[in-house]
């Protein structure tokens, strides 16, 4: 593996990471989305383990990562990185409409969805549903905040 090739891959497998540390800098000067984000980003990992134990399905062979058996995260459907990367994005771009850091942190998601896939621990349409499921959850868990709590709590 070349120097590239493990650049990538190193930002690849810690790209949820990097994605939620950007995403909470980003959000630093908006509180309540801050507090939001970060409480989203933990119903996110949850519902992705739910949905993992109810789907059951297998990762492709060849992944090398040790999982334990019967565990959440043994089993691919929906991927956890697409999912939190994804959900990252989606919601940090809802918030502040920002291009640029939405092209960048999108960027890093595709990077961080390549790796899964070049790795073998995730199919496609693993890749897909879990980016397609974080996305969904930072839509709704935003319209909740800015037009559901706002509305009849009031946070703003």
């Amino acid at each position: 593996m070349d120097d590239f090739s493990k650049i990538i891959d190193r930002l690849g497998f810690h790209g949820p990471t990097i994605l939620g540390v950007c995403s909470i800098l980003l959000l630093r000067n908006q509180f309540v989305y801050l507090m939001v984000y970060v409480i989203g980003f933990m119903v996110n990992i949850k519902i992705n383990e739910i949905l993992k134990l109810l789907i059951k399905q297998k990762r492709p062979e060849g992944c090398e990562e040790d999982f334990k058996k019967g565990d959440a995260h043994y089993y691919g459907m929906p991927s956890g990185h697409a999912q939190m990367s994804f959900f990252s994005v989606a919601f940090t771009y809802l918030v502040l409409k920002n291009q640029p850091f939405m092209i960048w942190m999108s960027l890093l998601g595709w990077i961080t969805m390549f790796q899964r896939y070049n790795t073998k621990c995730h199919s496609i349409p693993q890749l897909a549903i879990g980016a397609i499921t974080g996305g969904c959850v930072a839509l709704f868990i935003y319209w909740m905040t800015k037009y559901v709590w706002k509305k009849y709590i009031g946070l703003f």
